[in-house]
């Protein structure tokens, strides 16, 4: 077993409010397993659907030809913009 390291992404300040305990390198081990077992590992990363990539295709190009709306007009259609005569007159 090598030495712990920290991960880099902490900064020195995150790695001082860990709490660090040391256990027999049997114990870790069995606990290695244990994890392996009990819990996979389940990657974080995002993997898109073949549909969720047409769709995303398909709403690049659409903005790249125009077709979008824009978000102070669509607050304005459905009434939320405070500026709106619309919500004036509900209050």
């Amino acid at each position: 077993m090598g030495a712990f390291r920290y991960p880099q992404s902490k900064t020195l300040f995150e790695r001082q409010k860990q709490k660090l305990i040391t256990v027999p390198a049997a114990v870790y081990e069995e606990f290695l397993v244990w994890r392996k077992e009990v819990h996979p590992f389940k990657s974080k990363t995002f993997e898109p659907t073949a549909a969720e990539k047409r769709e995303v295709a398909r709403a690049k190009k659409n903005f790249a030809q125009g077709n979008y709306t824009k978000w102070s007009d669509l607050k304005h259609e459905l009434g939320l913009d405070f500026t709106s005569p619309k919500l004036c007159l509900r209050f």
